[in-house]
């Protein structure tokens, strides 16, 4: 199974320091030696816990430097295996959306949770267990300069995923059973 998401537009603009490593890798696909960088999937792809997963306006890059489990730059999500593999399968593959809704949405860490609530909800793989499990995560966190404190932004993730509409191949299925 494959999970794509199509680019609308690409107006991030969004540069970090720390992110000049990651720019760099783009450049070639780097997968040994001494390098900081363990990999590359070119087109946005790449498998996140047993899943194909893919972002269609960005390239993903695979650090072991990362200054947390993810973050987004224009044009490139940097992802660190190693922290990613702490968080159950479904936490994983909304940090790999969240990251890549930064590419549609800037710099609003919220609204990128909420998009990546919404299009995971809709691609079916996303059930309010699995958004209650994205929350147990990072419940006990205070926040940052970035993100909501835990809480808040658990309430934020789950008024998303209520106004979300579902699957529409799951809708027309239950359609097609009362007939």
């Amino acid at each position: 199974m494959t999970i794509t998401v199509e680019p609308m537009h690409n107006g991030f603009k969004h540069l970090m320091v720390s992110g000049a490593i990651a720019l760099l890798a783009i450049g070639g696909n780097v997968t040994s030696g001494q390098s900081n960088v363990t990999g590359q999937a070119w087109a946005g792809a790449t498998r996140i816990a047993g899943k194909r997963m893919n972002c269609r306006a960005a390239r993903v890059v695979k650090s072991k430097t990362s200054p947390g489990v993810g973050y987004a730059l224009s044009g490139v999500i940097v992802l660190d295996p190693r922290k990613l593999r702490r968080y159950p399968s479904v936490v994983r593959r909304l940090i790999f959306l969240h990251e890549c809704a930064h590419q549609y949405v800037g710099r609003d860490e919220a609204g990128a949770d909420c998009w990546a609530v919404r299009i995971a909800k809709r691609q079916g793989w996303l059930p309010k267990r699995g958004v209650r499990q994205v929350c147990k995560s990072f419940l006990g966190s205070s926040g940052s300069q970035y993100h909501l404190p835990g809480p808040a932004r658990c309430r934020a993730m789950i008024q998303c995923f209520d106004a979300a509409p579902t699957r529409k191949r799951k809708a027309r299925r239950k359609a097609r059973r009362k007939k």
